[in-house]
């Protein structure tokens, strides 16, 4: 039993090692920042990128062919290019394009943070990555579909300050001037998420955190919120971990069990059958609590536990039954929810990131502006916002040439690969960030056309008309659009 407790101890450690730290050294570019989000109306929020959230990015180095190691490596310890996990934008344009090219012009703004761009030595912020995401997939495209596409970089930072406001004014500003140029629809690309500029029950300030940022750029809102990252991160890279909600961790307890063969079972647990566990704060033991599944809103939602699909109806019956025999589950060791470490959940999902002006703009521009967002990386049931607003598409991640889903990803409307692109400075990343670009690419491509495939229904794109089901991008094309 020690050497097995020592061997999953090597292993966890080897996997929070290849989350590695990527943090570009702003300090002018926050301070300025800082004062703006000062002055934000109550109406606004704040955007955030993933390095900014936990002070990381999914990232690992890509090494020569055949060696060993970090070196290209998932949190979960597998080979990238060994076991087929990278995402191949030669792939991407192959197989993903669902629609022909057509002559009108299409603009794709990249929203994003571009305050460096790492001529200083300084690294670079999250929008240029996302942005060379686009680009290796436009270099691929015929030169006369290239021609009918622009990329434009908008820039959330700096004097924009992250506030939704000023980036709605900055949108609307690219696309008046596009539109004289010519330009007759436009995809919004967000791979960020909103949290509130100002939240008192939080006790979180967000110029406050942009102040210690520009002091520490490893900084991260999780730390400012009086959390543990390495807490967040062991959830994130714990495969036994399905969901984390705000109020509990969704365990698969079949993995659970395959990661921690130590762990003692009742023989009333239904292992055969999908089983959601409740870890509470107070207890090592797991519940099986219907009203708290209820709350993390699983019964609206068809569930994907691991690798397994499980239909709404079998969840439902499931659940009915777990509840009406109050059976319970005992592990030894686990993951344990801790609320307090956990109150980022809270904050990316405040009531408040419900309005905005910016979705207020949105949808006043359906049909004409379609809006793109990545889903989230905090394995949550639902979208974050942006993405969650009905007017915008919430895309999901998937490893490889959509081998599998990304277990770090929330769940979105459709799914497409976010892991792992390797990009020019030799470094494999992962996130649905780096999946948002791969559909505004594709919906981009299809709105060249006189009569695109998929447009808008109402004030939602149409292959946003499902549920937050990870649908493969081809087959929700197929049955929405």
């Amino acid at each position: 039993m020690n050497k097995l407790v020592a061997r999953k101890a090597a292993v966890m450690a080897l996997l929070l090692l290849t989350i590695v730290v990527v943090i570009p050294t702003a300090t002018a570019q926050d301070d300025i920042a800082a004062q703006v989000v000062r002055a934000a109306p109550d109406n606004a929020n704040c955007a955030a990128t993933p390095d900014q959230i936990l002070g990381q990015a999914f990232r690992s180095t890509a090494g020569a062919s055949g060696e060993t190691g970090e070196s290209g490596l998932t949190p979960e310890g597998e080979d990238i290019a060994a076991n087929g996990l990278g995402a191949a934008p030669d792939w991407i344009i192959q197989n993903l394009q669902y629609s022909p090219a057509g002559a009108h012009n299409v603009a794709l703004l990249v929203v994003d943070d571009f305050s460096l761009d790492g001529s200083a030595g300084n690294g670079v912020s999250h929008g240029y990555l996302v942005y060379e995401v686009l680009a290796q997939m436009v270099r691929l495209l015929p030169p006369d579909t290239a021609a009918h596409i622009a990329l434009e970089q908008i820039n959330i930072a700096d004097e924009n300050g992250y506030r939704s406001d000023l980036i709605l004014a900055a949108v609307q500003e690219a696309v008046d001037r596009l539109s004289a140029q010519g330009f007759e629809r436009f995809v919004l690309n967000m791979s960020f998420v909103f949290i509130p500029c100002h939240d008192d029950e939080e006790g979180f300030d967000y110029a406050e955190f942009l102040d210690q940022r520009a002091v520490d750029p490893s900084y991260s809102i999780v730390e400012q919120l009086g959390a543990d990252p390495a807490y967040v991160e062991a959830l994130l890279v714990d495969p036994s971990v399905s969901f984390i909600t705000a109020d509990a961790l969704v365990v698969d307890t079949v993995m659970a069990e395959a990661v921690r063969s130590d762990a003692v079972i009742s023989e009333q647990a239904i292992i055969a059958q999908p089983e959601f566990q409740i870890e509470s704060e107070q207890s090592n033991r797991l519940q099986l609590d219907a009203p708290l599944l209820a709350e993390a809103q699983v019964e609206t939602r068809e569930i994907e536990i691991a690798q397994i699909n499980i239909a709404q109806d079998a969840v439902q019956s499931a659940i009915a039954d777990i509840a009406s025999e109050q059976l319970q589950v005992q592990l030894l060791e686990g993951p344990v929810f801790i609320d307090e470490q956990l109150q980022i959940i809270d904050l990316l999902q405040d009531e408040q990131l419900a309005f905005d002006p910016l979705q207020t703009y949105l949808q006043a521009n359906q049909g004409r502006i379609f809006a793109v967002a990545s889903a989230g990386n905090f394995k949550g049931i639902e979208p974050l916002y942006p993405a969650r607003w009905q007017e915008v598409l919430a895309v999901s991640a998937n490893e490889g040439n959509n081998m599998r889903r990304w277990m770090h990803s929330n769940n979105g409307a459709v799914s497409v690969p976010g892991a792992w692109f390797l990009f020019g400075d030799n470094v494999y990343r992962a996130g649905t960030s780096f999946a948002a670009p791969v559909v505004s690419m594709m919906l981009t491509i299809d709105l060249t056309q006189d009569a695109p495939v998929c447009g808008a229904a109402g004030i939602t794109p149409e292959l946003a008309q499902g549920a937050y089901d990870n649908q493969p991008l081809l087959d929700a094309v197929s049955q929405d659009c």
